[in-house]
C-alpha cells in the first residue's frame, strides 16, 4: 500500500477546505500513526490513521471561543467532551455504514490492494464524514448531547466489565 498517508488524507478530505472552509492547521508523524487538524471557525477535525490498527479515527470538535481544545486520554463521568468520533455519530444515524478497521474486511477488499488500498479505505471514510456529519461541519452541534451519552455509556459499561473482571474472589 502506499505510505504517504498526508498525501492520501489530505486529498481524501479536501472537501473540508473547499465546501466548508477548513483550513489545515497541523500534521504530524510517526513510524505508528498519521494525524491531521482541520479547523474553520466553530469546528475542527481531527484525522489520525493508527498504522498497526489500520484504522482511521475521525474525530468531530465543537471549538470552545474559536480554540480547539482536545478531550482528555482518561474520560470521568463529568468530564466535559469536546469532541466525539465520526464512528459514533454514524452509530446514531446509520449504523450499516461503519467501516471500522481495514483487519476486518477479507483479503479480497479493494482495502487491501497493495497499490491504492489506502485510498479506497481513507475516501470512504471522507465519504462518510461529508454524508453523516456536514451538519457539524456547518456549526450545528444538536447531535452533541446524544453523543456524550453514548460515549459515557460505553465508558460505564467498560469501567462494570473491568471492576467484574479483576474482582477478587471472597
Amino acid at each position: 500500500m502506499a505510505d504517504n498517508l498526508k498525501l492520501i488524507m489530505t486529498d481524501a478530505f479536501r472537501f473540508l477546505e473547499t465546501e466548508y472552509s477548513f483550513k489545515l492547521i497541523k500534521s504530524k508523524k510517526d513510524s505508528a500513526w498519521q494525524s491531521i487538524l482541520y479547523m474553520n471557525t466553530v469546528t475542527a477535525v481531527k484525522l489520525v490513521f493508527e498504522r498497526r490498527e489500520s484504522y482511521l479515527f475521525v474525530m468531530l470538535y465543537q471549538l470552545v471561543n474559536g480554540v480547539f481544545i482536545d478531550d482528555p486520554v482518561i474520560i470521568r463521568e463529568d468530564t466535559v467532551l469536546q469532541g466525539y468520533g465520526l464512528d459514533d455519530v454514524i452509530l446514531l444515524k446509520n449504523p450499516s455504514a461503519l467501516i471500522g478497521s481495514i483487519y476486518q474486511f477479507p483479503k479480497e477488499s479493494n482495502y487491501h490492494d497493495p497499490l491504492n488500498g489506502y485510498s479506497f479505505y481513507i475516501n470512504d471514510y471522507a465519504v462518510n464524514l461529508n454524508k453523516y456529519a456536514f451538519d457539524i461541519l456547518r456549526g450545528d452541534f444538536t447531535i452533541f448531547p446524544e453523543l456524550e451519552k453514548v460515549v459515557k455509556k460505553r465508558l460505564a459499561e467498560y469501567r462494570d466489565y473491568e471492576t467484574r473482571r479483576f474482582k477478587r474472589p471472597a
